[in-house]
This record gives C-alpha cells, structure tokens and sequence, in this order.
C-alpha cells in the first residue's frame, strides 16, 4: 500500500480506470473537504492492479479500514478483492456498495463469494420541497456548538455510534463540521441533552447524527433538533438521511416527518 499525498494526486488515481475506456464500476465519490481530511492525517492508501485501484481509509487506531474500488469490471474487482484479503489476512475491511438494488447486488454478491458477508443495510429516506412552516423557540435551548465543545461531542458520537458501520467523522471532519454551523447540540438543566450533525449544499440538506441522551427522552427533545435541522435547510429543495433497514421504529418516525424510503441501498459488508 503507498500513501495518497495530495487531493490531486488522488483525482489523477480515480482518473485512471475511466479514462481506459473499459468501463468501470466503483463505489467512492470524492468529497474534497473530507477526503483532504484523510490526506493530511497519513490515513489515505491506494494499491494498483491491472485494471483496477482500490483506496483504502485506514482507522488506525480504531483497527479497522474501509476499502474503495475503481474497476472496469465485476471480474476484475473480484481478482484485486481476493489479493487484498491474501495480502491483508488481519487487516479488519469494509466496503459500502452504494446504489439501487439492481446494481449492488452482483457486487454484494461477488463479495460473498469469496468469503465476505453483509453486516447491515442502510436505506435512504428523503423529502421534495422547500420545508415550511418549521418554527422553533429560543426556549429550546438550541445553540451552534463550539470548539469547546468538540471532545464532549467526539465522546457521544463514539458512545452511541457504531464506529465501524456508521462512518464517524475524524476530528478534524468534526471541527470543520463546527466551523461551517452544521452541528447543534440541545442544552437542558446545564446538560447536553441532545445532538444533531448535518450537511449541507444549496439544495441538499443530509441528516448525518441525531442523538437524544438516554436520560432526556421522551420529553421532545428529539423532536425539537429535527425541526430545527429542517429549519436549517429551509432554502433547500431536497432532505435526505440514511436510516438501517432493520430499524422499523425508525423508520416510522421520519414517516412522521415526511420522509419516504427511496430505492437507494448502502449495503455494509465486511471482507475479513
């Protein structure tokens, strides 16, 4: 494995399967903020094959990766999968395929074979539209968080997440996350009683965490962040989140709210 060392080092990597004009499959969509992130952290590789690249984002401490493909074909990627894992036999992997479910299933299906397995299944849920009528009091007690509050939030998201499943962000991805306003926490009785992270383009607003603390349920503070997250995207024309497909309670709350499960999968599959 050889270090990515710069954003442009990585487009030219990306580059190079489509532009052989075979085709190419691939299951990574560039984020320059996050992916130069990554980068600048030592924690980005990539291995070339005939034909085919994989990138992988090693979490080093947290002992564990997630592995990214570009290749011109099924084959192929189950050729370069099989000497990863020979390559890379204590080396915990994850691998999103990302899609409807006609076109991750050959993929899904590739992995399986040579010993993979599927660990979850997200669904994606989304509105149209211009959220209206959201209002929500100062009362609540919403506030922005801060630098000051990184290492509280780091801590909650890691408590309540599933660090290999749910992609936690880097602390770095957290402070810019905090510099651009897209983390809100909810302040009862002098405690954090919730939180919410989202992303945020002109016209996609993306639920990434929603956390109520154990201690502070059912008293609507869930409800409060939500509105307030819809708030905050109230010039976008689309709200998209990502929800497993085994979690029925859920699912039927963002029902509550509008959301519709769309036929768009991320399916999580360990390789070894």
């Amino acid at each position: 494995m050889k270090l990515i060392n710069s954003i442009e080092h990585l487009k030219e990597l990306i580059a190079y399967i489509p532009n052989l004009r075979k085709g190419y499959i691939t299951n990574f969509f560039l984020n320059e903020e996050k992916h130069k992130v990554w980068i600048e952290t030592n924690q980005f590789f990539y291995m070339q094959y005939e034909d085919c690249i994989l990138l992988l984002f090693d979490h080093k401490e947290d002992g564990f990766a997630n592995l990214f493909y570009y290749s011109v074909s099924l084959e192929t990627l189950k050729l370069c999968l099989k000497q990863f894992i020979q390559n890379n036999k204590t080396l915990v992997t994850f691998i999103d395929i990302v899609g409807r479910e006609v076109m991750c299933t050959p993929v899904v299906d590739i992995i399986k074979s040579i010993g993979g397995k599927e660990e979850t299944r997200f669904i994606r849920m989304s509105k149209t539209g211009k959220p209206t009528e959201i209002t929500v009091h100062n009362e609540n007690g919403l506030q922005y968080a801060t630098t000051s509050d990184l290492i509280e939030i780091n801590m909650l998201l890691h408590n309540y997440f599933d660090k290999q499943l749910e992609q936690l962000p880097l602390q770095k991805e957290l402070e810019q996350m905090v510099e651009n306003k897209s983390v809100i926490r909810c302040i009862k009785d002098d405690k954090v009683a919730g939180i919410l992270i989202f992303d945020r383009t002109p016209s996609t607003l993306h639920l990434r965490y929603w956390l109520t603390l154990p201690d502070f349920r059912n008293r609507g503070i869930g409800s409060v962040l939500l509105r307030r997250f819809l708030l905050e995207g109230k010039e976008t024309n689309r709200q998209i989140l990502w929800v497993m497909k085994s979690n029925e309670n859920a699912i039927m709350r963002y029902e509550h709210y509008g959301f519709k499960s769309e036929n768009m999968f991320d399916y999580i599959m360990r390789l070894n």
